[in-house]
């Protein structure tokens, strides 16, 4: 639809990035940022449309001339979509963008509906084009669109004004006249350093026509000297300049962007430029007010736009923009989670959060500065640089965090340095909630409570005292695609010259009146079916967030139930043909009273009593093992904090016994799975793999192993087989180690045992054939040692010394 002038370069955004998929759920897009205004989302290339559109929504002349269009003279969307009408589609879909822009309580919101309306080709908001192209283009098609209705004459009355061209002949004084319309004034670049000069050469000054390029009168009927020159006719009350930077280079034969400095002041005076003797309006003011620069960023072959624009009506709230907490996207090195954002308040935190996703933990500097503008669109040099430094020296400054290397510029996070729970703070999803139901409050947008330089007049007389009040309606913000920040006005200067510098400049005539009406008011003259579709989608938009939060802080337990199991060998094992375990769905920010209630829901027939007790439990290769007990007085905590998590095991039971055995708990008795090998008296051997809690002593140990074998308990000996440098050793368990733990003998899961006869001691065995079995065994249960698991939680139960319970 408009021409392909350049393809955009680094772009930063994808069409899909709103769409997270979590826990199969699409995430909603977030809540407006702190400075409550709306971003628009890119779609590949769409940043000059963006840049303009967010122009266009704060011209309040235009954007409630739009509205004051009715549907009765437009048509009705929904109808012509049924076709069952026809309907005017560019204003109305411009109606429904202002609307969520001004309304929905989103970070961002999309064009995707406008653009369709355009009749854009397949992949067409993938291809980038000239924004002042776009804004004739897109003028010319809302005048066609609102032909015959009450806005026929919006852009003509607001945008379209008119320049006379006139050559005078030196001999007769005869002027020649022609007029031309205009929407926007180019301005020339090239070889000037302000607007100002640039106008001064095009109205004020007069080209003397005479030698070859003399002009032909008509009434002198020959060829003659002349004066030829332009000056304006008439002014609109949004007046916009186009700065022509790109020009062509005939010696390198290729298309440059002049860079230079080309200053712009925030007031300026038409009167010198207009034809005072053709003035149509005596009444109508010359004097404009700056309130929107689109800038371009790049080169001649590709960049990216954003605006910088005043709030007029302070439908925004401004704050220092050092105050303001940078938002910074969570994510790894290898995943896309646009919307998961994350807040900062300090630099530190910051780069310790782009260096905590590298795998790595390092960058290189000049990478470091690039992720951190890809992330949070924030600059080091113009948000940090004059309070901190340069990043070199700020590294150097905080060497207890950072450790730069300055031969390879490569800075690093120190071992041990994380971000804690205080320091990554997600943002608040509810701190743009408020007001009843789940409707976006419009009156939080409020005109700004915080200070800001005096921006009246020009850049030169800007004031330098922070506690200066702000004038109404001068707040100025960076509307860069999804991201809107706020800016002081002195960061216009920066704009004036480099490979980022402004490309449109809007101005808006002086003497336009606000009403009180519209101040800090964003649903001022939207029309009601507008705000009441926005209010549904806002409520659509809150329930999505509410299941995508449930969605992310449901957990799945897993519940096992004291009837369901016997207790043997030193640990719980599921009962033959029972229910083992049973999975319980709840959200982790609920209580531990809300969980005993779904336990109960879950299967009373299964809980031993009303008040039953939980223990979290394990499984160990040995079998189940039961820890710490999640007692009443923990009925008000959080699951959370109570560290239960997806996965977590839990054993309900009466505390007293599974199934007429009393189970041993805590960390002090855990199962260990142990190999025994014992050797009869009659020289053939038995094994005996089985769990024995590591708690129990060397003397125990041996009573079990009497009743398991035919081998005396005064006559039987234990030794251990270590594999050690693929020999087995082995190592004797004698009485003098019958009063230590397995534990303190350093036995471990998978660990194999050899207990023989010492009467029969010399009764030949195959040990050659033995030791390659029991190196088979080790090598086989070798993995089981991998799933061992520390605890910290000791059970300070009374240790029992059963040997039929430990059986």
């Amino acid at each position: 639809m408009f021409g392909n002038l350049f393809e955009e370069e680094n772009r930063h955004f994808t069409k899909g990035d709103s769409k997270v998929a979590c826990l199969g759920i699409l995430k909603p897009v977030p809540p407006r940022p702190p400075c409550g205004l709306c971003g628009i989302e890119n779609q590949g290339a769409t940043c000059y449309l963006n840049s303009l559109l967010q122009t266009l929504l704060f011209t309040p002349e235009f954007r409630e001339g739009l509205f004051q269009v009715d549907e009765d003279e437009l048509g009705n969307l929904d109808s012509h979509k049924q076709g069952n009408c026809k309907a005017r589609i560019i204003p109305l879909q411009l109606q429904r963008l202002f609307s969520r822009l001004l309304l929905s309580n989103s970070l961002v919101t999309s064009t995707t509906e406008l653009t369709d309306s355009f009749g854009w080709a397949k992949n067409e908001e993938l291809q980038q084009h000239d924004v002042q192209e776009l804004n004739r283009i897109l003028f010319c098609a809302i005048e066609n669109s609102l032909f015959g209705t009450s806005g026929n004459h919006l852009i003509s009355q607001l945008y379209h004004g008119s320049t006379v061209n006139q050559i005078t002949c030196q001999l007769c004084g005869k002027v020649s006249e022609r007029e031309e319309d205009f929407l926007d004034l180019n301005v020339i670049v090239t070889g000037y350093s302000s607007l100002q000069d640039s106008l001064n050469n095009t109205y004020l000054h007069r080209e003397l026509m005479k030698g070859k390029n003399q002009y032909y009168c008509s009434s002198c009927n020959q060829l003659v000297d002349a004066k030829k020159g332009a000056r304006i006719l008439k002014l609109p009350q949004i007046l916009s300049f186009s700065l022509l930077r790109f020009n062509y280079d005939f010696s390198k034969g290729e298309r440059i962007k002049e860079t230079g400095t080309f200053s712009f002041p925030l007031e300026i005076d038409m009167a010198p430029y207009c034809e005072k003797s053709r003035k149509t309006d005596d009444n109508a003011s010359t004097h404009y007010e700056l309130f929107s620069v689109l800038i371009h960023s790049g080169s001649s072959h590709g960049g990216h736009y954003h605006a910088y624009i005043r709030d007029v009506d302070c439908l925004g709230k401004w704050m220092p923009p050092e105050e303001e907490p940078i938002q910074l996207s969570r994510r790894g090195k290898h995943t896309e989670n646009k919307w998961d954002l994350v807040q900062f308040e300090n630099p530190v935190d910051l780069v310790k959060g782009l260096l905590i996703q590298q795998s790595d933990r390092c960058l290189l500097i000049d990478t470091l500065c690039s992720e951190l503008v890809k992330q949070s669109g924030v600059s080091w040099n113009k948000r940090f640089k004059r309070q901190y430094g340069p990043i070199s020296k700020f590294l150097l400054k905080h060497n207890d965090v950072f450790f730069l290397n300055q031969s390879t510029n490569i800075v690093y996070l120190k071992d041990g340095i994380s971000l804690d729970s205080k320091q990554l703070s997600t943002v608040p999803e509810k701190a743009a909630q408020s007001g009843s139901g789940n409707t976006f409050q419009l009156d939080q947008f409020n005109s700004p409570t915080h200070a800001c330089y005096s921006q009246v007049g020009c850049f030169s007389n800007i004031q330098k005292k922070k506690n200066m009040n702000q004038k109404f309606g001068h707040n100025w913000f960076d509307f860069n695609d999804s991201r809107v920040s706020p800016i002081y006005v002195r960061d216009i200067e920066k704009q004036f010259s480099g490979r980022e510098s402004a490309y449109m400049l809007f101005y808006r005539r002086k003497s336009l009146q606000r009403p009180l009406e519209g101040r800090g008011n964003p649903s001022y003259l939207i029309p009601q079916k507008l705000i009441d579709l926005v209010k549904q989608e806002n409520e659509e938009l809150q329930k999505q967030r509410e299941a995508y939060e449930v969605a992310l802080n449901t957990i799945t337990v897993q519940i096992h139930f004291s009837v369901n199991h016997q207790y043997h060998q030193g640990a719980l094992h599921p009962l033959k043909d029972a229910l083992s375990v049973v999975d319980l769905k709840i959200d982790y920010r609920k209580t531990l009273t809300c969980l005993r209630s779904a336990i109960m829901e879950l299967s009373q027939e299964l809980c031993p009593s009303s008040n039953f007790i939980i223990h979290v439990a394990q499984d160990l290769p040995a079998g189940l093992h039961l820890y710490e007990e999640l007692t009443f007085a923990q009925d008000t905590s959080v699951l959370k904090d109570l560290g239960i998590l997806t996965g977590t095991k839990l054993f309900v039971w009466d505390g007293k016994q599974v199934n007429g055995e009393i189970p041993l708990i805590g960390s002090f008795h855990e199962p260990i799975l142990l190999n025994v090998t014992c050797v009869q008296p009659d020289g053939m051997s038995q094994e005996i793999t089985r769990g024995f809690p590591k708690s129990l002593t060397v003397g125990e140990l041996r009573v079990i192993l009497t009743e398991l074998t035919q081998v005396q308990l005064e006559n039987l000996h234990l030794s251990k087989i270590q594999l050690e440098a693929d020999e087995n050793k082995e190592v004797l368990l004698g009485t003098e180690h019958d009063g230590k733990t397995l534990t303190e003998m350093g036995l471990l899961d998978g660990d194999c045992l050899y207990a023989f006869n010492e009467l029969n001691r010399d009764v030949k065995i195959d040990k050659q054939n033995c030791s390659v079995h029991i190196k088979v065994f080790i090598q086989n249960r070798c993995e089981v040692s991998y799933f061992r698991r520390k605890h910290i939680t000791e059970c300070k139960r009374t240790r029992l010394h059963c040997p039929k319970m430990l059986q």
